[in-house]
């Protein structure tokens, strides 16, 4: 099966699913941007992900 035939299949499966947990009540809010933020380190900003694992 090509790739692309593959994750569509996949992306339609987990579109249902998620259907039904939203059904359920099992949901929420979607992710928001990543944002850059003051580093308490002396930069002057960095990405919160690279503050976060740095």
């Amino acid at each position: 099966m090509e790739t692309n035939m593959l994750h569509e299949k996949l992306m339609k499966q987990l579109d249902a699913i998620e259907a039904e947990l939203y059904k359920l009540g099992f949901h929420a809010e979607k992710a928001k941007e990543p944002v850059s933020v003051r580093s308490a380190f002396g930069m002057n900003e960095m990405p919160f992900e690279y503050w976060l694992t740095s």
